[in-house]
């Protein structure tokens, strides 16, 4: 076994410039990727009790960006694009 690999990672080493890497990801998206993009303030102004919540709601397609109005609020559209692109990385309509 332990050849094996010595032999996979030899032929792997020697292909390094024909490989090209991917850099998406591994895991699903979570609720918690997507909390730590959101404003994290529980305002409740979405209707959910926290944003973590309505990071979950967002997630099973049950709510949309919009609905979190300190998203649309003047400085936040860098975070509105970053989200709606991590969004559309995992598949989700954003």
């Amino acid at each position: 076994m332990v050849e094996a690999l010595r032999q996979l990672l030899t032929e792997t080493w020697a292909r390094r410039t024909e490989i090209e890497p991917s850099y998406r990801r591994g895991s699903e998206l979570t609720a918690l990727d997507v909390y730590k993009l959101l404003p994290r303030s529980n305002c409740g102004r979405c209707g959910e009790r926290t944003c973590l919540a309505f990071a979950a709601r967002l997630l099973k397609q049950e709510m949309v960006l919009s609905d979190c109005p300190p998203l649309a609020e003047p400085g936040r559209e860098e975070t509105w694009e970053r989200l709606t692109r991590l969004l559309r990385a995992a598949g989700f309509p954003a």
